[in-house]
Order: C-alpha cells, then sequence, then structure tokens
C-alpha cells in the first residue's frame, strides 16, 4: 500500500513539474490563443491583460487593452490610451485635458497608427493598443491607464477635448515586481 502511495505521489509530482514547464515555455500562438476574446468577456465594454503579471526591477510591464463595446464605432472612432508615471495624475488629466503636455503620462496610439507592435488576431486594430511601464519598486505595483475612444480629429495634437466626440474609461492592473537579478546575485 505505501508503494502505491509512492508511485502515485511520484506520478503526480511528475506531472505537475512537466506542466510548470510547457507553462513558462508558450509561444506566441499560445498567447494570442489565451488572449482571444470570448463571449463572456464581449459582454464588458473594456478588456485588459497584462502578458506577464511577474516583472523584475526594470523590466516593461506590458499590456494588451481592447475596448470591446465601442461608443463610436458608427463614427469610425479609435483609441488612445494612456499610462502615468505618477499617482492620482489620470484623473487629474481626466477633470482638465488641456494638462496633457504638463502631466507625466505617456501615451500609447492603437495599432493602426503603432507601426511597432503588431495587433493579436481577432482584435480589431482601432480599438486595441500595447501600453508598457517600467516600475523601480519591488512588491504589487499599479498599472494604471485610461483609454481614450474619440472620432474626428486626435485630441492629443491640438488639446481639442471635446466631450461630445469623447468616451473616457481608467482602469488598472496589478503588477508584482521581483527584485532586479543582478541584485539578487551580489
Amino acid at each position: 500500500m505505501k508503494m502505491i502511495n509512492k508511485i502515485i505521489l511520484l506520478t503526480l509530482l511528475i506531472g505537475i513539474f512537466i506542466s510548470c514547464d510547457q507553462s513558462k515555455n508558450k509561444n506566441n500562438l499560445d498567447i494570442e490563443k489565451y488572449m482571444e476574446p470570448s463571449k463572456i468577456i464581449n459582454k464588458e465594454k473594456l478588456f485588459s491583460t497584462l502578458l506577464k503579471d511577474t516583472i523584475r526591477v526594470g523590466e516593461n510591464a506590458k499590456a494588451l487593452v481592447s475596448l470591446l463595446d465601442p461608443k463610436f464605432d458608427d463614427k469610425q472612432s479609435q483609441i488612445i490610451v494612456f499610462i502615468e508615471s505618477e499617482d492620482s495624475v489620470l484623473y487629474k488629466l481626466e477633470k482638465n485635458f488641456k494638462q496633457l503636455y504638463e502631466l507625466p503620462v505617456a501615451g500609447f496610439y492603437n495599432f493602426t497608427v503603432d507601426t511597432i507592435n503588431k495587433a493579436p488576431k481577432h482584435y480589431e486594430k482601432q480599438y486595441s493598443a500595447y501600453i508598457g511601464k517600467v516600475f523601480k519598486e519591488t512588491g504589487y505595483n499599479k498599472l494604471r491607464f485610461m483609454v481614450m475612444e474619440f472620432y474626428g480629429n486626435d485630441p492629443t495634437k491640438d488639446l481639442n477635448f471635446d466631450k461630445k466626440k469623447t468616451w473616457v474609461v481608467i482602469d488598472e492592473l496589478d503588477v508584482f515586481v521581483k527584485p532586479a537579478l543582478d541584485s539578487i546575485v551580489n
């Protein structure tokens, strides 16, 4: 009986190690399959997911943000996503968009404008974007971002923030940041 229990335990441990090893080696196809929108997600207005929920200090925390139910889709709208460098900056920006170039924020264009990143399958290019931020502090950090849907002229170019032509939502993702590898070695 003890021998059977040992065999079962050994088999379970081997299965766990194999599955953990396989999950670390996901290729881009697996990542794209994971990020395919499901019918449950489509009930939400906004979808956001981190590509890695744990990073090291100095690494880029990259996330995919997608507007799944655009308010102005009949007007050929698109999105731009802003992230903050300091806490609560996006709430200030939301109240007074003319402060865009005065506040510590970074803007990320959608995949129709972004020529560096490739849009994952099943996502509309004008309503999706990759965002990223490098964190300096270890522990849990917030990747806070503001998604702005707009139609007509890009409001970032002339700071013309017409509330009739824009829709804004602020959201955040939790990122766990571990110490940098070089700090562990020393």
